[in-house]
């Protein structure tokens, strides 16, 4: 094997050097051999400066054998991709990389061996009868992965840069109360960043030796920038962004979140503007660099950028970085990164204005964060401090995370209508097979009470069954991946030289993913008047009608649809949405503090609706089998008919002590463009009077229709889809229509 190597592919070749490493150091102390791993990972995995591009670093595109905290990539044993962390192999391999025979008898042999070794294996064979048999596509929760997203301090990170770095774990050395393998081992990170930094200087020297004119000087400033960033902490923007880039990119592949990087770049930018090194178009230019790198190396769902917000250090150089990151979002124009701006009352207004600007010009960015009810609220639900609160950041899709402070595990979620489903067929499908638990016969629920009691048994049985499958991961990552590389800059790790899961951060806890929270809201409304109130229809003929999906009495389907749904302030079916979700999310925190976990939550966030409505049957309020989910915390597709200020009326009365909402609103350009003052006073009112978050989209609902048959005339039209933002153009024709029947205001 060893005589092939520089004739194989080389990601092929990395995966062979990493495997032999990992066998030669299965009996060394975890930390040591994940370090010893990594070495071989970077920078073998990380992708060439690219043409015109001012910043290094990037994940290659392939990958095959690596340790790290996510990476979407099919799981061992299995048909399906989901999201690994700590030791990871892709499945896919054996078919996607193979140039030869060779190489195929290599990754046959690479996949026999890994396909029992890879962390979420070692973490799944621990996984009960009851566990293997409930989490399922059909069922009440889905889920099976292992990864998990930590946002580290980049504040600190350029404060001390990596001079600062090396100088603070080896401070660690003098401690012997210390684990010192683990601080030998965060030693091998800040090799590692060195190494890989070694390595771009290197790449870009040879490459400006071809090179000649701006393109040169282009390739030597990247060298010269890499070579500061070596010997010093950031002293420019541009310094600032590469290093932190760089750092991005070794811990969290192409899941790239960065909390509050006004703050960890403000100065520098204000710095730079100050003295004269920059011009603001020259910053903005250099911001657009780096929204390329994301575009080019990050995940299409993912990769946040949180600014703005309650509790910054350098508040005003932090707006002046915030308006510079809106007008590079805004010439960008792309799906990530996914910038987010938290406001505040008595904010400077030139914030909000200007991401109204952007808006408006169809970028579907900046989200919006009220910190005012988000902070209080997240104190409560995490069970946190208001002053960690304050360093809050919505992960991903929007799921409620402490930067620095807690690893957040994103693996399972939760069918709140699958739930109701099994409250009415007593835990047993249509097919036979069980799901949920026994809670009884429908017929004996002769009150709403009754059958509201046996669904909170059903949430309470899907969240055990994840509840189980979190500790698992939590323990399995403190067992065989410690995660050195992300407990570097995470809140305490360095200093206790402890792991990210082995008692190094403050928090511990998991969010839950629910699904269907509106469907779940509407079809107890509809029970509630059809079944309970008006007596129309038993709960066994509403089963039947069910089985039928409606087929068998239309006119009852229609009684069903026109009972009140939320989205209209409605309070009747606002406050059952309202309350079942405080009643799920108590269920939830109970459970996970006698678990041992600080907060275990739910939140409304994802566009997974849309896959687990394909394997939903027909529900009570009127949905069909198979048709998607309500996204977010926001009203069924086309069932808002009262005008925006009921539905926002209708989405602001949800409890803010939850674990995220995702709240899509689709606007038409003439709000944005004809009627701005009366759009922001709209918005105005709705963070005042307690809506959490608001994603909107600014589009013309002629170029969706338009766009389904010329996708060619329509390449950079962008629609929030659940918690992330796509090409209209890519996506698959039945999101298209139901982005499409969203209501238009």
């Amino acid at each position: 094997m060893e005589k092939t190597l520089e004739q194989l592919n080389p990601i092929v070749a990395q995966a062979i050097a990493f495997t032999e490493t990992y066998k030669k150091n299965r009996d060394q102390n975890i930390a040591i051999r994940e370090v010893e791993c990594l070495k071989t990972q970077y920078p073998a995995l990380m992708g060439d400066i690219q043409a015109g591009e001012i910043f290094a670093g990037g994940k290659a595109d392939d990958r095959i054998t690596y340790a790290g905290t996510i990476w979407w990539s099919m799981l061992p044993g299995s048909n399906d991709y989901g999201k690994q962390a700590g030791y990871c192999f892709d499945s896919s391999a054996v078919d996607r990389y193979c140039k030869n025979e060779e190489e195929k008898t290599i990754l046959k042999e690479l996949n026999d061996f890994w396909i029992n070794e890879v962390t979420c294996t070692k973490i799944s064979v621990n996984w009960t009868d009851e566990m293997k048999e409930q989490i399922r596509s059909d069922g009440v929760a889905l889920g099976g992965g292992s990864g998990f997203i930590i946002t580290p301090d980049y504040d600190e990170l350029m404060k001390i840069g990596l001079p600062g770095l090396k100088q603070k774990v080896l401070a660690q050395k003098k401690d012997s109360s210390l684990d010192q393998n683990f601080v030998d081992a965060m030693l091998g990170c800040v090799e590692i960043i060195e190494n890989t930094a070694l390595h771009y200087i290197n790449q870009a020297n040879q490459k400006s030796e071809d090179a000649s004119g701006d393109d040169k000087k282009r390739l030597l400033e990247i060298s010269a920038t890499l070579k500061e960033i070596m010997n010093h902490p950031p002293q420019t923007l541009r310094e600032g962004i590469q290093l932190l880039w760089l750092y991005a990119t070794l811990l969290n592949g192409k899941h790239i979140e960065v909390s509050r990087m006004d703050v960890a770049l403000g100065d520098l930018y204000a710095k730079d503007i100050d003295e004269g090194r920059l011009t603001e178009e020259e910053a903005v230019q250099m911001l657009e660099a780096m929204w390329n790198k994301y575009r080019r190396h990050g995940e299409l769902a993912v990769c946040r950028i949180t600014i703005g917000g309650i509790g910054r250090r350098n508040e005003a150089n932090a707006d002046r970085f915030c308006m510079a990151a809106m007008e590079a979002c805004k010439r960008h124009h792309d799906v990530i990164p996914q910038l987010t701006l938290r406001l505040y009352k008595g904010q400077n207004e030139a914030l909000i204005s200007k991401a109204y600007d952007v808006i408006a010009d169809g970028c579907v960015y900046p989200m919006l964060y009220n910190d005012d009810i988000i902070i209080p609220g997240i104190a409560k639900a995490l069970n946190v401090t208001k002053e960690d609160a304050v360093g809050y950041y919505p992960l991903g899709c929007g799921e409620y995370m402490i930067a620095a402070c807690s690893p957040s595990l994103l693996n399972h979620v939760i069918s709140l209508p699958r739930c109701l489903d099994a409250a009415l067929r007593n835990g047993i499908a249509t097919d036979g097979k069980k799901y949920g638990i026994p809670t009884g016969d429908v017929e004996q629920f002769k009150f709403y009470d009754q059958l509201y009691n046996a669904l909170l048994k059903q949430f309470e049985f899907a969240l055990k069954i994840i509840l189980k499958a979190h500790l698992l991961s939590r323990e399995g990552h403190a067992k065989y991946a410690p995660m050195t590389f992300a407990s570097l800059f995470a809140g305490g790790c360095c200093e206790k030289a402890k792991s990210i899961f082995d008692g190094g951060v403050k928090y511990y806890g998991a969010c839950v993913m629910g699904h269907g929270f509106s469907n779940l809201a509407d079809s107890l409304a509809a029970i509630k008047k059809v079944v309970y109130e008006n007596k129309e229809l038993t709960l066994p003929q509403l089963v039947e009608l069910l089985d039928s999906n409606f087929e068998s009495n239309p006119s009852l389907h229609k009684k069903l649809l026109s009972v009140p749904k939320f989205g209209n302030d409605n309070d009747e079916v606002d406050t059952i949405l309202r309350e079942v979700w405080q009643d799920i999310n108590s269920i939830a925190n109970a459970l996970g503090r006698e678990a041992g976990f600080d907060f275990f939550t739910v939140s409304s966030v994802n566009p997974g609706g849309y896959d687990m409505g394909k394997n939903c049957g027909a529900t009570p309020e009127g949905r069909k089998a198979g048709m998607p989910f309500a996204i977010g915390n926001a009203p069924t597709v086309g069932m808002d008919n009262q005008g925006i200020t009921a539905m926002l009326n209708s989405v602001s009365k949800i409890n803010p002590a939850n674990g995220g909402v995702a709240t899509n609103v689709k606007l038409s350009p003439k709000m944005l463009f004809h009627e701005r003052a009366k759009t922001e006073m709209i918005f105005k009112a709705f963070f005042a009077n307690g809506g959490n978050q608001a994603s909107i989209t600014v589009v013309n609902q002629d170029d969706l229709k338009d766009a389904m048959i010329h996708p060619e005339k329509y390449p950079n039209l962008l629609v929030r889809v659940g918690g992330w933002c796509a090409r209209f153009v890519e996506l698959e024709r039945y999101v298209q229509e139901d982005i499409i029947m969203r209501t238009e205001y």
